[in-house]
């Protein structure tokens, strides 16, 4: 059993400030003193890794990724596993979003395919994701296994989606959208499967972030934090609430982790 530390840590919300579309420099000098001290980190993310991989200073910091909600691990530069969406819901999930006109997103492992109604939203996604994009008219466009799937609306038009596609995971994030999974994936599966592997002790795991898809996260950890943005609902959920991303919330963790005050 390895008594090493390790750090499973959300990124939108915890580490990434969108307000400054960016990571704060003490972020990245917290990451060099964990990795100086043989504290492991995993980013675990909604994200996919077309994106992440425009941050190579990060990811020179870290053991490896757990992305797409959980759907694969990304470590070495090599993904370890990867879970896909059906074929048969990708094509329910296309014809539903074209019926009611939402916009939507298709992540694959070199890209993405989108579908927007509207430009400007399109020309927003493009600046905060920037990765090859494919734009989607047919879907015999899609011919890439897909990973994830985000779809852009308000909750009132996410909400009656949940139980037409029981096959799927929907993670509603703030009041525009969701991401969109496998159902056999979740960021806590993916983690208590990378303990056990890795033969990390359950005391010495750490597990950080603010949204839904972070629950599950708490669970597989012993020293779960919430962020101080996170909804009261997902607080309940940790056993640390610390400050806001604004209020660098996670580097007041990262410092009481090094310091072994947590």
């Amino acid at each position: 059993m390895s008594e090493k530390k390790v750090i499973f840590i959300d990124y939108d919300g915890t580490l990434y400030n969108r307000t400054n579309n960016c990571l704060y420099d003490e972020v990245y000098d917290l990451f060099k003193q964990c990795q100086e001290q043989s504290i492991d980190i995993y980013l675990t993310t909604g994200r996919t890794m077309p994106y992440l991989f425009n941050d190579h200073k990060l990811l020179s910091l870290i053991n490896g990724v757990i992305g797409a909600n959980g759907s694969f691990l990304y470590e070495n530069n090599k993904y370890v596993f990867d879970n896909f969406i059906e074929v048969n819901d990708i094509v329910d999930i296309y014809n539903y979003t074209n019926e009611n006109n939402l916009s939507v997103v298709y992540f694959h492992p070199n890209g993405c395919y989108a579908s927007f109604k509207d430009e400007e939203q399109f020309e927003k996604f493009k600046f905060y994701n920037p990765m090859p994009t494919e734009v989607l008219t047919d879907i015999k466009q899609i011919n890439k296994k897909i990973e994830l799937i985000c779809i852009y609306a308000p909750v009132a038009l996410i909400d009656p989606m949940i139980p037409l596609f029981t096959n799927l995971l929907i993670y509603k994030w703030g009041s525009s959208g969701a991401d969109v999974v496998s159902k056999n994936v979740s960021k806590g599966k993916a983690i208590k499967k990378l303990i056990k592997e890795k033969e990390y002790s359950i005391t010495n795991t750490y597990g950080i972030g603010d949204g839904l898809n972070d629950i599950e996260m708490f669970k597989e950890v012993n020293t779960s934090v919430a962020m101080g943005n996170a909804s009261d609902f997902v607080k309940s959920h940790a056993k640390i609430v610390t400050s806001s991303i604004f209020e660098r919330g996670v580097e007041k963790i990262l410092l009481d982790i090094l310091d072994n005050k947590l």
